[in-house]
């Protein structure tokens, strides 16, 4: 087993549980809970504010810009 999953099953998941982002399921893998979408939305919302807040120091203020700040993956329910 690599570093980093080492890291992510002893570190960071327990963490993750701990703080209600995450819980195990029926079959011992992890979802993401309501808390958990929450702050993903709570985190894209920030990542495409602070993307259009650089853009706009830059002096080049570019829409296409906060939307790539979002991740792909995300559900559109934020």
């Amino acid at each position: 087993m690599n570093e980093v999953a080492i890291s992510l099953g002893h570190v960071h998941l327990p963490k993750l549980v701990a703080g209600g982002l995450v819980d195990r399921t029926g079959d011992d893998r992890y979802g993401v809970t309501e808390l958990g979408r929450s702050a993903e939305c709570a985190a894209c919302a920030f990542e495409t504010s602070l993307a259009s807040d650089v853009e706009a120091f830059d002096g080049e203020l570019r829409p296409s810009a906060a939307r790539r700040a979002v991740s792909p993956e995300r559900d559109d329910d934020c």
